[in-house]
Parts: structure tokens; C-alpha cells; sequence
């Protein structure tokens, strides 16, 4: 869903499932395609889990780039339009 509400936006994005953990996710993404910059989208901080676990400063000093989040809500129906 992610992946297309971000085409409909004119935006060009890859993805895939990985890990569930989210730096050996990460880390495995990074092996065939090196990163300037890992963008996190994530949902309204009243509901992080994950993130609070300080996953930004973890992932960017385990992989070396920097690391950013955005906060946002999907809306399930643009997604399906």
C-alpha cells in the first residue's frame, strides 16, 4: 500500500519484506544498494514502538548513514484509488 500511495504522488520508490527486526532489515537492504540516507516513515508518535527503542541513532551509527523520520497517517482510501 505504501509503495503505490507513494506512485500516486509522483514519488519513486522501491521496497521489500524483510526481517523483522528492523536493523537487520535495514542492514540487509543497504548490502545491495548503497544509501545516502534512511529515510523511516512511521506512524503519529503516540503509537511508535520500535522507534522508541532508539532505533535512528542505532541504525545510523551500526550502518553509517544518516537517519531520519517522518510521522504521518496512511489514509487507506487514496491508497486504494
Amino acid at each position: 500500500i505504501v509503495l503505490r500511495t507513494l506512485e500516486q504522488a509522483g514519488i519513486r520508490a522501491e521496497g521489500s519484506v524483510g526481517s523483522d527486526d528492523p536493523l537487520q532489515a535495514a542492514g540487509d537492504v543497504l548490502v545491495g544498494f548503497p544509501a545516502d540516507e534512511i529515510l523511516l516513515v512511521a506512524s503519529l508518535p503516540t503509537t511508535r514502538t520500535w522507534i522508541e527503542r532508539d532505533f535512528e541513532r542505532q541504525a545510523r551509527d551500526l550502518l553509517g548513514v544518516p537517519v531520519s523520520t517522518v510521522y504521518g497517517e496512511l489514509h487507506l482510501s487514496a491508497a486504494k484509488d
